[in-house]
């Protein structure tokens, strides 16, 4: 879903609880309504924002029901828990627990407020982190494939050598890749934190490995992609294509 901040799936799971558990030591009777408001809510709040901001990956369209579902059965999980905590604090009758519970709720309101409110400072920080790592990535993609292509004796076989992900990866010293990312690397399908990564050999008369990072996130607000060749320069792919680009040109915010 986007906006999609990656926050890990912990930090969410704990907001949603700390408010429930919150919800049901202030309520005197029927907290299972928070856990009922927990399912509810996400499940309401997930349906609206899929309508303003419907995946652009056409990979992610099938799994929206999935995550849909998990999301609810998961609230629902995690209400219930929060539910019992919060009727277990709430028979103490402790007027000092339940202030500090109203106070949790109105901090956990200013925080999902404030996410809300900063959506375009959160999402234009992330996009601007998001390049600085593909740019580690890309940097040390075409290292590493570089030396691959160097280890190879053959030079028939140099482009072979640069798309083989187990000596592409010997060579590799950047920010990690999965290891499901690096078995799909022969097609090219390497993807990390919003960009795919492609390495190619250059087309004569160039010489030497083009590495490619292509922005899958934001594409509307991430529009230039990082190449890198032989100039040894951060530029641009020229000519996207079902075959990769055609070659690495100067930014447009550079020209």
């Amino acid at each position: 879903m986007e906006p999609n901040y990656d926050w890990p799936v912990w930090l969410p799971t704990c907001l949603v609880f700390a408010s429930v558990t919150a919800c049901a030591t202030l309520l005197n009777r029927r907290r299972w309504l928070a856990a009922l408001g927990s399912f509810s809510g996400i499940l309401t709040a997930s349906i609206l924002a899929l309508h303003f901001w419907w995946p652009q990956d056409s990979i992610a369209v099938p799994w929206v029901p999935v995550i849909l579902t998990l999301e609810s059965i998961g609230a629902l999980l995690v209400g219930a828990l929060g539910s019992l905590v919060g009727y277990r604090l709430g028979r103490a009758r402790s007027d000092g627990l339940k202030r500090g519970a109203a106070a949790a709720l109105v901090a956990l309101a200013a925080i999902g407020s404030g996410a809300i409110a900063g959506n375009r400072l959160l999402v234009t920080s992330k996009i601007h982190q998001d390049r600085l790592i593909a740019a580690r990535r890309v940097q040390a993609l075409y290292e590493a494939a570089s030396r691959a292509v160097a280890d190879c004796r053959n030079v028939t076989y140099s482009a072979m050598c640069a798309d083989d992900s187990d000596r592409v990866r010997s060579h590799y010293r950047g920010p990690a890749f999965s290891d499901q990312e690096w078995e799909g690397m022969t097609r090219n399908l390497l993807r990390e934190n919003g960009y795919i990564y492609q390495i190619h050999v250059a087309r004569p008369p160039a010489h030497g490995v083009v590495v490619y990072g292509f922005p899958t996130r934001y594409p509307n607000r991430a529009k230039e992609g990082i190449c890198l060749d032989d100039s040894a320069r951060m530029q641009c792919p020229l000519n996207l294509g079902p075959e990769g680009a055609g070659a690495c040109i100067p930014c447009e915010s550079e020209r």
